[in-house]
């Protein structure tokens, strides 16, 4: 959980307990509310799930990680997957290649 997504469950947090994830104001144990995060992804449908994937790897380079590092983070054995994951919009494209500078005479 990155620090933008748990400023972000504090805000939404239930003012009752201290806990961001609680049922009845107790504490829920992390590997329960992953295994429950696990169980909405799975509702979602293998359409959705793969554009949670490829989103999540393409905002990643958008932002300057590595596709080591994103391959590592998405726990891929071969960097082609991460490649495949990580889709570029046309539009960035245009914006890296405007950075070419001509050498000047």
């Amino acid at each position: 959980m990155n620090n933008t997504l748990f400023a972000l469950l504090l805000r939404k947090q239930d003012r009752r307990s201290e806990h961001v994830f609680h049922r009845d104001r107790k504490k829920l144990r992390a590997d329960y509310v992953s295994h429950l995060f696990k169980r909405y992804v799975r509702r979602l449908g293998p359409d959705e799930r793969l554009h949670l994937r490829h989103r999540f790897a393409s905002l990643l380079v958008l932002n300057g990680t590595s596709l080591y590092q994103v391959q590592k983070l998405m726990g891929h054995s071969d960097p082609r997957t991460t490649a495949g994951d990580s889709h570029l919009p046309p539009e960035t494209m245009h914006d890296i290649v405007d950075r070419i500078q001509l050498p000047s005479d």
